[in-house]
């Protein structure tokens, strides 16, 4: 199976979950260094990459925008329209897509995808939907391992992807 985009859910994927405000309601989230390596690598594998989140907030545009994503839909309410009109754009078919969720708001987008991927934190719903679920919990490299998983499907080794990523340098 080839895989052409890759889109991620933010809230339990990109991060554990957790909603952490501040005494001024300032919104905070933690995200890991590995999730965003994984990103890469797949950017450099060719893959479209990026996040449909039913939330928006100001630390994840700026996780976002230091990533350089090819698209982020925040604050989105029906992720299956905003992905159906991505693949349009981009003339990609639904098949040729990977979704990585853990919610049940994931669920018919994840219904509709060609790889659905959850994190082992996922509820059991999305997990049993799912062609590969995590060992590693969202916010805490899940998001590497399922990178890692579709670079291995397409005979992709990381270590080989940043080697010549260096040598263009």
């Amino acid at each position: 199976m080839t895989i052409e985009m890759a889109v991620f859910d933010a809230d339990g994927v990109l991060t554990s979950g957790a909603l952490v405000y501040g005494a001024e309601g300032e919104n905070y989230k933690v995200f890991h260094a590995h999730d965003g390596l994984g990103l890469k690598l797949l950017q450099q594998a060719g893959l479209k990459i990026g996040i449909i989140s039913g939330r928006d907030s100001a630390p994840l545009r700026k996780r976002v925008e230091d990533l350089n994503l090819d698209f982020a839909l925040l604050g989105c309410q029906d992720k299956k329209a905003a992905l159906d009109q991505l693949c349009r754009q981009n003339e990609i078919a639904m098949d040729r897509v990977a979704f990585m969720g853990d919610d049940l708001v994931d669920y018919q987008v994840m219904l509709a995808v060609g790889m659905p991927l959850a994190p082992s934190n996922a509820v059991d719903e999305i997990k049993s939907i799912s062609q590969f679920v995590t060992k590693k919990s969202g916010g805490k490299g899940a998001v590497r391992e399922a990178a890692e998983y579709i670079l291995s499907l397409n005979k992709l080794k990381p270590l080989d992807l940043i080697n010549k990523a260096e040598q263009k340098q």
